[in-house]
Order: structure tokens, then sequence, then C-alpha cells
């Protein structure tokens, strides 16, 4: 079995979507299944995969050829709004090749709303037709799956969660300095940062963050950094908010490693894979999105996501979270680390993705896979 593996952006600076496509990459490569990445070129250094896993690097007027000529069984593609997809949709018609397509939390309310009336255009035009022609689409939770569901799209759904990697726990030392709050992801109005902005100033003026410092990691999109960055000045904290860019490789560990806790504040999220990235290294999360179960296993909290997102909610979990003891979020963390690996651990997720490569070849059909029926649920693997 070849796969092929499509999206639109390999590059740090995009968030979570090329951290999944690698990371899946590089499992399925584990797990002997051969694999292929195809991505536009960036200014910034893509990802790294395993040696096992190749990489294409496609400009834009050599699609075309690329996609007649690609040795491939099945196309996997990642991503939507782009022309690229529209692309792969059209050669995987061309030639028979079965098509799973991964939404990536782009079907979401929220995510539609966002450059509304060019993606309603675009729903018009392609795009809603090249999700019709897929074999398959691809959801990471159940409340996408209902997104998704909710558009009457003709293919059958199926849930496979994201996976992450399970780095080796270092021992977390005992702390001597200021307690640190860690955002990590794009800064984009979709990901609540000034949300964060709000909660952070009303607990520091009830006197419940003495002692903490937030650190803001990720790329800048569009110059929400800036309007963060006032919001800071605004509420005077200067002195207790750092913006640290976009963070990879070792420095993205080293600032994981020095986290007490992480705050993913989304007004809308498909799976939060900065959450599960922190979980896997030891730290309770704070969380938005599919990450209601988090109070329940021990690991964190969770505040109700919504496109308002209200920073009250936010700012009563960070009042919890100060409250809590560096030890007790110790132990937080490593019941999160043990809750990730039972769930999102890349080979058990791999598994059940080649699974559903299988039936899409028509081999060994899983059992219960459906459309949407009106009101029903979609299979979850």
């Amino acid at each position: 079995m070849h796969v092929l593996l499509t999206t639109h952006r390999l590059d740090p600076a995009a968030g979570g979507l090329p951290v999944a496509v690698v990371g899946l990459a590089d499992a399925l490569d584990e797990a002997g299944v051969g694999v292929r990445i195809a991505a536009p070129p960036t200014p910034e250094p893509v990802l790294p995969t395993r040696p096992g896993v190749t990489v294409d690097l496609v400009e834009g007027g050599g699609w075309g050829r690329y996609l007649a000529d690609v040795r491939a069984d099945l196309v996997h593609d990642n991503g939507l709004w782009v022309p690229l997809h529209h692309a792969v949709a059209r050669a995987a018609g061309r030639r028979a090749w079965p098509r799973l397509v991964s939404v990536h939390g782009m079907l979401a309310p929220q995510a539609r709303r966002h450059h509304g009336l060019r993606k309603r255009v675009a729903w018009g035009l392609r795009q809603r037709r090249d999700l019709d022609t897929a074999g398959a689409l691809h959801v990471v939770t159940e409340g996408e799956a209902a997104d998704v569901c909710g558009l009457g799209l003709r293919p059958p759904v199926v849930v496979v969660p994201n996976g992450v990697g399970l780095p080796a726990l270092a021992p977390r030392a005992a702390r001597d300095g200021p307690r640190r709050a860690l955002y990590l992801g794009r800064l984009h109005p979709i990901k609540g940062g000034d949300v964060l902005i709000e909660a952070w100033a009303a607990a520091r003026r009830e006197g419940h963050l003495e002692g903490w410092v937030l650190d803001v990691a990720g790329p800048d999109e569009g110059g929400f950094r800036a309007v963060l960055e006032r919001a800071v000045a605004a509420a005077g904290l200067g002195d207790t908010v750092r913006f640290l860019g976009p963070l990879a490789g070792e420095a993205k560990e080293k600032t994981l490693a020095a986290a007490d806790v992480l705050v993913l504040p989304s007004r809308t999220e498909s799976f939060g894979l900065a959450a599960a990235e922190a979980l896997a290294r030891g730290v309770p999360a704070v969380a938005t999105g599919p990450w209601a179960h988090l109070p329940a296993e021990g690991a964190g909290w969770w505040v109700p996501p919504g496109p308002d997102a209200p920073a009250d909610a936010l700012a009563a979990a960070l009042r919890a979270v100060a409250a809590a003891s560096d030890d007790e979020r110790r132990a937080m963390g490593l019941r999160g680390r043990a809750f990730v690996e039972r769930a999102y651990a890349w080979p058990t997720v791999a598994a059940h993705m080649a699974a559903v490569y299988r039936w899409l070849l028509g081999d060994a059909p899983p059992a219960d896979v459906q459309a949407c029926p009106p009101g029903g649920a979609p299979v979850v693997w």
C-alpha cells in the first residue's frame, strides 16, 4: 500500500496541520506503510520526517504533471479551501484513486465564518463538489463529525483522533522562580489569545496570579500579535506577559518543559494539538473545544468554547490553576500523560488510519461505516 499525503502547508508556522501530517506519515512509515508527502515549498524549512518518508515540494505550476506521474494507491488530502486541494480532487478522479479528505476543523461554523464571503463563493464553485466526490471524510472528534454531518455531504465520515508523540518524561525540578502559564499556537483571532489576555488581567486584578508569568508562543497571522501586544500594554501586563514568537524543535521542548500549565483558549477547536503535546510531557492543561474530559481525567480544566468566548470562565480556570499546589499540578500532568498514552499514541492512531485506507481500497472493510443519516452519528474508530 502506497499512500500519498497532500497538504497546502508543511512549515511550522502553519500550526497543528503540518505537525499532524508529518506525525501521521512517520507513524505509518514505522508501521510499514509506504508513504510520501507532497506540499508546496515555503520560505521556511519544512518539518523534518523519518528517513523512510519521501517529501516532495512541488511548485505551483508543477502540480498537474506531478499528480499525473506520482506513484500512489490512494491519496489522503489534508485541508480545504486552497486551490491545491481542488487539483488533488481532480487528479484523484482522473487516476481513479480512492481519496480521503481530512478537514482539520475547517468546516466548524466559526471557521467557516472567517473570510465567510470568500468561503461561501468557494463552496458553491468547487469545495462542496470536491468533498462530495471523496471516498470518505476524516474528522478527529465526534463534535467535528457533527459539524460535517450537518452540512449534508454525501461521503461517509470516519473519526480518528490526531496522534501525539510520547517523549521520555524529564524530572520536573522544584520551582524557585515564577510559575509559567504557556499559550502555544497561532496568533489568530480564532485561537482566543485576546480572551486569554482579558482573563489574565482579570485574575491578576483579583490577586490570584501573583508569582505567575504568561508566555505566548506561536507564529503571527495577519498582524494579530500587534493586537495582543496592545491589549497587554493597555492592561498594564508588560511585566507578566512575554511574546516568544514561533517555536519548534529544541526551543519548543525547552519551553514546554518550563511550563506549569498550558492554556488553550480557542473559540473553536477541532482537536487542540497543543493540549495533547503538553499533556504528553506531563504538563496539565486549561483547554476549550473537545477537551471536556480533562476534569474527569484529573488532568486539567475545561472552559466551554464559543464565538464570543467569555473571559470570566477562563479567568475562573486560571484562579483554580494558581490555587493548586506545585505537587497537585505535577500529579495532574502525570495523569494527563497516562491518558494521552492510552488514547492518542501515534502507533494506535496510525493503525486505525491504515484500517481506513484498507477499507477505501476494498480490503478488510471495517464494520458500521456509514454516511451521516439525518440526526444520526458517524462511525467512530
